[in-house]
């Protein structure tokens, strides 16, 4: 009889571990839509730190390096996009740019396929290169609308400008969940690192 009730309890107790491993993996999220979304700028030094590659982790798969062989041509403001969902749900990013102080757009949002083209130009091909590529498409942002599941997903998305972006810029982000009302995230940058 004790074995039978001691088997029922590790059998509750399973049950009840993964019951509350289930619940963890859907985060609250306070927005009334069941989804939260949050866009912020990531320095040179943040996406090192997250994404860099090389020998020494100090390449920006994001950030094309110049130098004196390979001038800079543009600017880039990397974009980290944080999306947390209590259900399933359609995501559309509409758009990103940088607007200078007269209203003037001086940068936009690369979509995946343009990102893609971008690191084959500037990136020398190699091992490093390889590294670079897999990290930078694996967290891009993937496409203009997609559909998400419970839980919390991070992307990166850069908005591009030419070189030098008059300073400073405010930078805003649009989305929309299940074709919704648009969401607009906005921020301003005064320094480009």
């Amino acid at each position: 009889m004790k074995k039978h009730i001691v088997i029922s309890a590790a059998t509750l107790l399973a049950a009840a571990m993964v019951l509350l491993a289930g619940c963890a993996s859907i985060p609250k999220v306070s927005d009334p839509s069941g989804v939260e979304i949050s866009v912020t700028r990531m320095s040179d030094s943040q996406v090192r730190t997250r994404f860099g590659t090389g020998a020494a982790g100090d390449l920006n798969p994001f950030v094309p390096f110049g130098g004196l062989l390979t001038p800079q041509t543009a600017d880039y403001v990397v974009l980290d996009v944080t999306i947390r969902a209590a259900r399933k749900a359609n995501l559309t990013f509409y758009r990103a740019s940088a607007v200078d102080n007269t209203g003037k757009v001086v940068g936009d949002l690369y979509r995946w396929e343009q990102f893609k083209k971008l690191i084959k130009d500037w990136a020398d091909p190699g091992k490093d290169y390889n590294q670079l590529y897999d990290r930078a498409m694996r967290v891009y942002f993937p496409k203009y609308s997609l559909e998400i599941g419970p839980g919390t997903r991070r992307y990166v998305a850069v908005v591009v400008g030419q070189h030098p972006m008059p300073l400073p810029v405010q930078v805003s982000a649009t989305f929309a969940v299940d074709n919704g009302e648009s969401r607009t995230f906005s921020f301003e940058v005064d320094k480009l690192d």
